[in-house]
């Protein structure tokens, strides 16, 4: 017969705990406490604002340009998506969108401001037109010799934009006319054709002068009698001025001839003078007497006219 032998005292606690830290050890790891919450990112802080290009010429009125901006942390790192401020510190000059566009709107010089936060950059904008063509008031013109007219010219930019008081050079193709700083233009001496030029920059523009020649003449006014003068008119057939009276012509009849009175006969006055029709002077002729009426000659009739 067996009898069941009894451990020692003691032994049987110290096995209990040990089997408690054992299966502690083992038991599910998800029901110990897990990793705490990781640190939230840092929101990179604006350091310095750069704009692309930062000078910017504009040739016309209603030209544009796009300026673009970058923003830069302390790093020099780009920030991408920063909110960017456009703003035109001249808006009669430019205007500027929230996307950067520039739009040009009077002459002279602006700047553009890009800000991020309390930082920014600037970028300067021209404008200043340029002449793309020129027109005058007029393409031609007659002019007496020292008459002169002023052409008056006015240039657009390549948006048909008036320009305000441009810089123009005058020129003349011919001798015949001269022109000032001014476009005034003077006929010098006729008779001949002379081109006026205007330029400014790029563009020109000409008309044609037709200089009129001076014809000296002498004249009869018939609203005065047979007055006669003389005067000077343009070589249009137009009278430009009566210089003086003319002294008037006298013309004296023909005289006829003395006759000489026959052999034996006494001498005798001759006759009186005849008048024409006109009451002109006019020639005489004479004409042997018949036979058997004397030897004396007669006074013929006055047959001569003044011509």
């Amino acid at each position: 017969m067996y009898r069941a032998s009894r451990a020692p005292l003691g032994v049987a606690p110290a096995a209990a705990f040990v089997v408690a830290l054992l299966v502690a050890a083992c038991g599910d790891e998800g029901t110990g406490p897990g990793p705490g919450p990781e640190p939230e990112p840092t929101t990179p802080q604006p350091a310095s604002v750069r704009i692309v290009p930062d000078e910017a010429t504009l040739h016309a009125i209603g030209d544009t340009v796009v300026l673009e901006a970058g923003v830069f942390d302390a790093t020099g790192q780009p920030i991408e998506d920063a909110a960017i401020e456009w703003r035109s510190l001249d808006p009669t000059i430019v205007t500027v969108d929230s996307l950067g566009r520039v739009v040009a709107g009077g002459e002279g010089e602006a700047r553009v401001r890009a800000a991020a936060g309390e930082r920014y950059a600037e970028a300067t904008v021209v404008v200043r037109q340029v002449p793309a063509a020129i027109t005058l008031d007029r393409d031609t013109a007659t002019l007496a010799e020292g008459s002169a007219i002023t052409l008056v010219a006015m240039a657009v930019d390549s948006n048909g934009v008036a320009i305000e008081d441009p810089p123009y050079a005058w020129t003349s193709s011919d001798t015949t006319a001269k022109v000032t700083g001014d476009g005034q233009v003077i006929a010098v001496r006729g008779e001949g054709v002379a081109r006026i030029t205007v330029a400014s920059g790029p563009a020109a523009a000409s008309a044609e002068i037709h200089v009129l020649g001076k014809i000296a003449f002498y004249g009869v006014d018939l609203t005065a009698g047979t007055s006669r003068y003389i005067g000077v008119m343009n070589s249009d057939g137009r009278t430009v001025v009566r210089l003086t009276g003319a002294p008037q012509r006298r013309h004296s009849p023909p005289r006829c001839p003395p006759t000489a009175p026959p052999a034996g006969t006494s001498a005798r006055p001759p006759p009186p003078r005849p008048r024409g029709r006109s009451g002109r002077g006019a020639g005489c002729r004479t004409r042997s007497a018949p036979p058997g009426r004397g030897s004396e000659a007669r006074p013929g009739r006055c047959s001569a006219r003044r011509r």
